[in-house]
C-alpha cells in the first residue's frame, strides 16, 4: 500500500483528479 501512495503523489502533479478519486 505504501507503493501506492507514492504513485498517487506523483499523479497529483499531472493528475490531482485521480488522487482525489482515490481518497
Amino acid at each position: 500500500m505504501g507503493v501506492e501512495k507514492e504513485k498517487l503523489a506523483s499523479l497529483d502533479r499531472d493528475g490531482i483528479i485521480n488522487v482525489v478519486s482515490q481518497q
